[in-house]
């Protein structure tokens, strides 16, 4: 009787270990993949009901994306592709590779107001790149590769923002106020 119970102990043991490998090397990978698809559905559907896996820069879980009307009408009018997961079988943490097209709101900026002498309010400006985006089919997108890190928690992953997502719903405004910020310091 005894060697009965050891031997059912013992295939109970290998299917368990068997499950853990298959869900480690093989499926751990379709998890991650799955919850970025779902994620950047939710952004750029804009409906945050459903699976939605995101923490801001300082790791705070986020139920929704807090962006300002213009960058939820660039998300809404964004790609995201999920190229590759680079996941390391130890690690909790991954990199993403991430094809994004976007409008280049940037472009659009400079095209309204590049020979402007009056001065606008930036609610004015909004508003404008606002209408235009709504208004206009012809609006130029930027087409990047970015990176992205993903964090595992639960059978879960959550995309982690950065400075590359920001200028993605910012339509590249955040790299050029950026780079006009590092300017501006250097001189």
């Amino acid at each position: 009787m005894l060697k009965k119970i050891l031997k059912i102990v013992l295939i109970v043991l290998i299917i368990i270990m068997v499950l853990i490998t298959v869900y480690w090397f093989g499926l751990r990978g379709l998890f991650a993949k799955n919850s970025l698809k779902r994620t950047f559905n939710a952004m750029t559907t804009g409906d945050y009901t459903g699976d939605f896996y995101y923490a801001n820069s300082n790791g705070a879980i986020q139920k929704y994306l807090d962006t300002s009307e213009l960058g939820y009408l660039t998300l809404t009018k964004s790609t995201f592709e999920v190229e590759e997961c680079d996941l390391s079988w130890n690690s909790f943490e991954a990199t993403a590779t991430i094809n994004v097209s976007y409008p280049n709101v940037y472009q659009l900026f400079n095209d309204l107001y590049a020979m402007v002498d009056t001065i606008h309010t930036t609610e004015e400006i909004n508003q404008t790149l606002i209408d235009a985006l709504n208004n206009e089919s012809d609006i130029d997108c930027c087409e990047e590769t970015i990176e992205v890190t993903i964090v595992q928690y639960g059978t879960k992953w959550y995309l982690i923002e950065n400075e590359a997502l920001i200028d993605v719903y910012s339509g590249g405004l955040y790299s050029e106020y950026k780079n006009a910020l590092s300017e501006m310091l250097a001189e």
